[in-house]
Protein backbone atom coordinates (compact mmCIF):
# COMPACT_ATOMS: atom_id res chain seq x y z
CA UNK A 1 0.00 0.00 0.00
CA UNK A 2 1.60 3.52 -0.91
CA UNK A 3 1.21 6.23 1.51
CA UNK A 4 -1.10 8.78 0.95
CA UNK A 5 0.23 11.30 3.12
CA UNK A 6 3.81 12.13 2.06
CA UNK A 7 5.63 11.90 -0.95
CA UNK A 8 6.95 8.48 -0.30
CA UNK A 9 6.46 5.57 -2.94
CA UNK A 10 8.34 3.08 -1.08
CA UNK A 11 5.15 0.39 0.46
CA UNK A 12 5.86 0.73 3.43
CA UNK A 13 7.49 4.04 4.57
CA UNK A 14 9.09 4.36 7.81
CA UNK A 15 6.61 6.67 9.69
CA UNK A 16 3.75 4.12 8.78
CA UNK A 17 5.29 1.62 11.54
CA UNK A 18 5.98 3.84 13.94
CA UNK A 19 2.22 5.41 13.53
CA UNK A 20 0.89 1.47 13.66
CA UNK A 21 3.14 1.00 17.03
CA UNK A 22 1.90 3.70 18.41
CA UNK A 23 -1.87 3.26 17.68
CA UNK A 24 -1.68 -0.30 19.22
CA UNK A 25 0.26 1.46 22.65
CA UNK A 26 -2.69 4.23 22.55
CA UNK A 27 -5.54 1.43 22.41
CA UNK A 28 -3.96 -0.87 25.08
CA UNK A 29 -2.66 1.89 27.69
CA UNK A 30 -4.56 4.67 27.89
CA UNK A 31 -8.03 5.45 29.09
CA UNK A 32 -7.45 9.06 28.68
CA UNK A 33 -5.46 11.70 27.32
CA UNK A 34 -3.19 11.71 30.42
CA UNK A 35 -2.01 9.72 33.07
CA UNK A 36 -1.91 11.66 36.61
CA UNK A 37 1.07 11.85 38.35
CA UNK A 38 1.52 9.26 41.57
CA UNK A 39 -0.36 10.76 44.24
CA UNK A 40 2.37 11.25 46.88
CA UNK A 41 1.75 9.24 49.70
CA UNK A 42 1.11 6.30 47.87
CA UNK A 43 4.59 5.33 48.10
CA UNK A 44 5.62 4.79 51.65
CA UNK A 45 9.14 5.82 51.91
CA UNK A 46 7.70 9.15 50.46
CA UNK A 47 5.01 9.64 53.75
CA UNK A 48 7.48 8.70 56.23
CA UNK A 49 9.10 11.88 55.05
CA UNK A 50 6.77 14.11 55.78
CA UNK A 51 7.55 14.56 59.52
CA UNK A 52 4.90 16.20 61.97
CA UNK A 53 2.09 16.29 59.17
CA UNK A 54 1.86 12.69 59.02
CA UNK A 55 -1.32 12.33 60.55
CA UNK A 56 -3.21 14.82 58.97
CA UNK A 57 -1.62 13.71 55.45
CA UNK A 58 -2.64 10.08 56.19
CA UNK A 59 -6.20 11.53 56.62
CA UNK A 60 -6.72 13.27 53.33
CA UNK A 61 -4.80 10.41 51.60
CA UNK A 62 -7.56 8.04 52.95
CA UNK A 63 -10.57 10.47 52.27
CA UNK A 64 -8.74 10.87 48.76
CA UNK A 65 -8.91 6.98 49.08
CA UNK A 66 -12.42 6.49 50.00
CA UNK A 67 -13.37 8.96 47.29
CA UNK A 68 -14.52 11.46 49.57
CA UNK A 69 -12.66 14.30 46.42
CA UNK A 70 -14.08 17.30 48.06
CA UNK A 71 -13.12 16.72 52.16
CA UNK A 72 -9.72 15.51 50.39
CA UNK A 73 -9.84 18.55 48.86
CA UNK A 74 -10.07 20.50 51.70
CA UNK A 75 -7.70 18.41 53.82
CA UNK A 76 -4.91 18.71 51.92
CA UNK A 77 -5.66 23.00 51.19
CA UNK A 78 -5.63 22.69 54.82
CA UNK A 79 -2.77 21.13 55.31
CA UNK A 80 -0.70 23.14 52.91
CA UNK A 81 -1.53 25.86 55.27
CA UNK A 82 -0.53 24.50 58.06
CA UNK A 83 2.52 23.03 57.07
CA UNK A 84 3.58 25.16 54.41
CA UNK A 85 6.81 23.82 53.96
CA UNK A 86 5.80 20.13 52.89
CA UNK A 87 5.64 19.84 49.28
CA UNK A 88 3.27 16.28 49.18
CA UNK A 89 0.01 18.16 50.01
CA UNK A 90 0.61 20.42 47.47
CA UNK A 91 1.00 17.73 44.51
CA UNK A 92 -1.96 16.05 45.80
CA UNK A 93 -4.02 19.06 46.21
CA UNK A 94 -2.49 19.70 42.24
CA UNK A 95 -4.13 16.52 41.54
CA UNK A 96 -7.56 17.43 42.88
CA UNK A 97 -7.84 20.58 41.04
CA UNK A 98 -6.70 19.26 37.45
CA UNK A 99 -9.31 16.15 38.28
CA UNK A 100 -11.86 19.33 38.57
CA UNK A 101 -10.77 21.03 35.37
CA UNK A 102 -9.46 24.23 37.30
CA UNK A 103 -5.70 24.59 36.05
CA UNK A 104 -5.05 27.76 37.54
CA UNK A 105 -4.88 26.30 40.80
CA UNK A 106 -3.49 23.13 39.36
CA UNK A 107 -0.34 24.85 37.70
CA UNK A 108 0.03 27.09 41.21
CA UNK A 109 -0.32 23.70 43.58
CA UNK A 110 2.39 21.91 41.89
CA UNK A 111 4.72 24.71 40.74
CA UNK A 112 4.61 25.46 44.89
CA UNK A 113 5.35 22.33 45.56
CA UNK A 114 8.33 21.98 42.66
CA UNK A 115 10.16 24.83 44.31
CA UNK A 116 9.41 23.27 47.80
CA UNK A 117 11.57 20.04 46.52
CA UNK A 118 12.54 19.90 43.30
CA UNK A 119 13.41 16.67 43.27
CA UNK A 120 9.76 15.61 43.34
CA UNK A 121 9.29 14.37 40.16
CA UNK A 122 5.44 14.36 40.80
CA UNK A 123 5.41 17.89 39.92
CA UNK A 124 6.74 18.28 37.19
CA UNK A 125 4.24 15.15 35.49
CA UNK A 126 1.30 17.61 36.53
CA UNK A 127 2.68 20.56 35.56
CA UNK A 128 3.19 18.93 32.54
CA UNK A 129 -0.02 17.84 32.39
CA UNK A 130 -1.66 21.42 32.97
CA UNK A 131 0.70 23.03 30.39
CA UNK A 132 -0.49 20.59 27.92
CA UNK A 133 -4.32 20.94 28.53
CA UNK A 134 -3.49 25.02 28.47
CA UNK A 135 -2.02 24.12 24.88
CA UNK A 136 1.40 25.21 25.91
CA UNK A 137 3.43 22.24 24.69
CA UNK A 138 6.90 23.70 24.66
CA UNK A 139 6.36 24.33 28.38
CA UNK A 140 4.87 20.38 28.59
CA UNK A 141 7.68 18.54 27.07
CA UNK A 142 10.16 20.67 29.08
CA UNK A 143 7.60 19.14 32.24
CA UNK A 144 7.65 15.83 31.64
CA UNK A 145 11.77 16.03 31.02
CA UNK A 146 12.00 17.87 34.19
CA UNK A 147 10.27 14.81 35.77
CA UNK A 148 12.37 12.17 34.45
CA UNK A 149 15.68 14.02 35.00
CA UNK A 150 14.75 13.46 38.56
CA UNK A 151 13.65 10.36 38.48
CA UNK A 152 14.42 8.34 35.12
CA UNK A 153 12.15 5.44 35.66
CA UNK A 154 8.75 7.49 36.31
CA UNK A 155 6.54 5.82 34.00
CA UNK A 156 3.76 8.37 33.71
CA UNK A 157 6.08 10.92 32.67
CA UNK A 158 7.03 8.88 29.97
CA UNK A 159 3.71 7.76 29.13
CA UNK A 160 2.82 11.71 28.69
CA UNK A 161 5.80 12.83 27.10
CA UNK A 162 4.77 10.16 24.84
CA UNK A 163 1.15 11.15 24.24
CA UNK A 164 2.71 14.63 24.03
CA UNK A 165 5.03 13.87 21.25
CA UNK A 166 2.54 11.73 19.52
CA UNK A 167 -0.79 13.53 19.67
CA UNK A 168 0.25 17.11 19.50
CA UNK A 169 4.24 18.05 18.48
CA UNK A 170 4.07 15.34 15.86
CA UNK A 171 7.18 13.58 16.67
CA UNK A 172 6.12 9.71 16.28
CA UNK A 173 9.67 7.99 16.67
CA UNK A 174 10.08 9.87 19.93
CA UNK A 175 6.69 9.02 21.12
CA UNK A 176 7.13 5.58 20.22
CA UNK A 177 10.71 5.69 22.31
CA UNK A 178 8.82 6.79 25.43
CA UNK A 179 5.60 4.53 24.94
CA UNK A 180 7.96 1.25 25.15
CA UNK A 181 10.39 2.77 28.16
CA UNK A 182 6.60 3.10 30.04
CA UNK A 183 5.78 -0.34 28.92
CA UNK A 184 8.76 -1.87 30.29
CA UNK A 185 8.60 -0.30 33.30
CA UNK A 186 4.56 -1.62 33.28
CA UNK A 187 7.05 -5.14 33.08
CA UNK A 188 5.37 -5.55 30.14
Amino acid sequence: MLCTNCDSTKPNPPHKKYRDSILVFLIILLSGCSHAPQRVGENPAAATQLGSGQGEFTEARNSLKNGHRQEALALFSALTKSHPEMAEPFVNLGLLQLEAGNLDAAQAAFLQASQLKPELAASYNGLGIVYRQMGRFQEAESAYLKALQYSPDYGNAHLNLGILYDLYMDKPEDALGHYERYKVLRGE
